[in-house]
This record gives C-alpha cells, structure tokens and sequence, in this order.
C-alpha cells in the first residue's frame, strides 16, 4: 500500500512538473521555453513508464552449492534474475534476507575462544550487492555463507530495488524465493576408553557385562559377535545348522546408556552435541549395546542396535530448552527401564541440585557413573563446583570441559 501511495504522489509530482513547463512555453513563447519543454520531454516520458513497469513479474532463482554441510563450513549461494522487458534501469539492488538461526558466526576449529566468550559473534542478515542493469535481461550475483552455525535454515525471500539514475523514483518489491540446507555439527576427533575389562571371543570384544544372566532358559536366537560360548544353544545349532544362543529369561543385553541435557543455548551446549554427534558412531564401532537420550525442546532417542539412516537430520535439529520438570521426567523413565546396563554416562553444560541428587541415587545400582559438564572458567560458581565436590564424593566420576581442556586436537571420553 504504501508503495502504491508513494508512486501515485510521485506521478502527481511528474504531471505537475509537465504542466508548469507547458504553461511556461504557452505563456511566455520563444524558442527557449520551448526548447526547454522538448528537452524535457523524453525525461517525462521515461519516468511515466518507470512508474508503471512491472517488477513483480522478474523471476530470481536461488542455486546453493550444497543442500549439507558442516558447523563452520562455507557455502556458495547464487542467484540468477531474468526480466522480459529490457527497460533502461540505472541502479538495482539485490537484498538476499538471511534468517535468524544463521546469525551466528560458528569458527570451526575455534571451540577454545568460543567457550571462552560464551557466545557466537553475528553477522549482518542482509546480503545486498548494487548492479546498474541498464537494458540486460539476466542478471548473475554470486555470495559466500561462511563459518555456518548448526541447525536447519531456511532462505525466503530475494528483495529487489530498483531506481533510476537521479534516484527520484524508488521501486522495490519481495519475490518469494525459498531455499532450505542443513549444517550438521562440526566433526570431532574422538576417541573411546573403556575403562571395564574386556575378554576377546574370537576376533570380536565383548563387554564382561553380557555374562550376568539367569538360568532360566526361554529359547534361542541366532549367535551374534560377543556372546558368551557356555551359552550356545548345541541342539538348536544342529537342528538349524546355524550356530544358535540360548535365551534367557532376563538377559541384559544392553551396557549402558548416554544421556545428553541440553539446557542452555550456549557453546557449551554446541560442544556436547557435537562430542555425542561423535561418541554414538564409536560406541557402535565398538560393538557396545549402548541407549541415547536426548533431553531438550524436543526428545530423541537412540540404539546402537538400530540402523541410523536420520542420525545427522536429528542432531542437525537439535535445540536446547530442557527444563528441570523434563530432566526429572528423563531419570524416572531411566530408572523404569527393565535393563540399565552397566554404565550411565551424562553430558551436560549445566548442574543442578535435582540432577545430582538423582545421580546420587543411582549410584549404588551401577558400577560407573561419569558426568561430563562443559562450562567456561567464567561460569563456574562456587554452587556448581560444591555440586561436582558432592557427586564425587558418592563415587560418581565428574569430568569438566573448559576453555583450556577443550584445546586438545583429539578428544578422549571414558566411559
């Protein structure tokens, strides 16, 4: 609307302009007044049908050099404009509005410094470039997104201004041209110690966690790498002619379980989902039986058992917003799990009084509790290292990430 009113008062403008130039000429005579409104003249009939020419029907595209990339990674994006009409056009410019979840600037390799500042520097989330199109149809500007933060973004629309070349007459429209990619989290080098004792069965390692079972004898199911050789079901094996293992009634097939919080929008809160991002493919890699918990805005859950055809999609779309009513709600469906497993490993960028004293409670059912909390030096109070003293105290093992920590080239996590 206001563009219409704002054209309507610049035709006023043009036609009152024409009037007084004839009335001069009619008026006064001579051949300077009327050599001034014939030279005026063809201004007047380009501003006319400056006014009135259509920039709605301009068609944009948006090619982007990739659909996903890595936290911190560039990204080429091009946009290609075509008009029919060839009209004279002094001056356009072309505004790409970036949304807001990409106001971040994620330097990849850069977790020390981040952590330390607390949060993402941003940039402008305008990408603007100025053309003088004169009488060409197409038109080809090509931008760099660079050091991306994680998460799903999505582009919308492409502004065009254009304007002649005393800039008297302004005209702008926003063509909807949406485009949508991914920025996974950043690649960690990480490696996996397990501190439990391990008995290698052949050419596979098997955690001594699968050799408490009952006696109780239910069936059999088809021998998988890591169970135990007293447990072969003979018959079975002879009668199928594939080796079997005998199933029991309670069998504790799982080692343990992950369990991530995300509570703050934070670099710290990056790093433990980049660390997991990390961690879930090593535990797989070594054929631990392993449950993931995702503790946010939105819940996720995953088995090292199970194929992961969506795991980067889901991590992609992680956001934080954990609030204590959802963490209390995470440790009692833990705790209402028939299997536990062996181990319970926490990676969180917050403690709080309610989660330790959860953790407290579990730690005389579980041979190894580890917390990791990532925190900057800056972030943590006396009440968040008395909250560490406590959880140490009742044998529950409690690693801090810092600034200074976080340095090292390759991560190691103890499980």
């Amino acid at each position: 609307m206001r563009q219409i009113i704002y054209l309507l008062m610049k035709t006023v403008v043009l036609f009152s302009l024409f009037l007084i130039l004839f009335s001069y000429a009619m008026f006064q005579g001579g051949f300077v007044s009327w050599f001034l409104f014939y030279l005026t003249l063809p201004i007047f009939c380009y501003y006319l049908v400056f006014i009135f020419y259509p920039i709605k029907d301009w068609k944009i595209e948006r090619v982007l050099e990739k659909n996903q990339v890595e936290a911190g990674q560039d990204i080429q994006v091009e946009l290609n404009l075509n008009r029919y009409l060839p009209f004279p056009v002094s001056y356009l410019i072309i505004e790409d509005a970036l949304p807001r979840s990409m106001g971040g600037i994620f330097t990849r390799n850069g977790w020390s410094k981040l952590l330390a500042k607390r949060k993402l520097s941003q940039r402008d989330l305008t990408e603007r470039a100025v053309f003088h199109p004169n009488f060409r149809r197409q038109l080809t500007y090509h931008y760099h997104l660079t050091e991306l933060p994680r998460g799903i973004h999505t582009l919308e629309s492409v502004r065009l201004t254009i304007s002649d070349l005393f800039g008297f007459i302004t005209k702008t429209v926003e063509l909807p041209v949406q485009s949508t990619f991914s920025v996974s989290p950043a690649s960690l080098e990480l490696r996996l110690n397990l501190i439990n004792k391990n008995k290698l069965l052949g050419d596979q390692v098997s955690s001594t966690l699968h050799a408490d079972r009952s006696s109780n004898i239910t069936g059999a199911r088809q021998y998988t790498p890591g169970d135990r050789l007293s447990a072969i079901h003979w018959k079975a094996t002879a009668k199928t002619d594939t080796l079997m293992t005998k199933e029991f009634d309670q069998e504790y097939n799982r080692d343990g379980a992950v369990i991530l919080f995300g509570i703050n929008n934070t670099i710290a809160y990056e790093w433990n989902v980049a660390m997991c991002y990390a961690l879930l493919p090593r535990l797989k890699a070594d054929n631990l039986q392993v449950e993931f918990n995702y503790i946010g805005t939105d819940q996720i859950a995953y088995s090292t058992k199970s194929s992961w055809a969506n795991l980067a999609d889901s991590f992609t779309a992680l956001k934080p917003g954990a609030t204590e009513m959802m963490v209390e709600a995470s440790f009692d469906q833990y705790q209402q799990s028939f299997d536990r497993g062996n181990f319970l490993l926490i990676v969180t960028d917050q403690l709080t009084e309610k989660m330790v004293a959860r953790l407290i409670a579990l730690s005389d059912k579980h041979q190894r509790i580890t917390v990791y909390v990532t925190q900057a030096k800056s972030d943590q109070t006396i009440g968040t290292r008395a909250l560490e003293v406590e959880l140490e105290q009742n044998r529950i093992t409690v690693v801090t990430i810092d600034e200074e920590k976080i340095k090292q080239p390759r991560w190691v996590v103890t499980i």
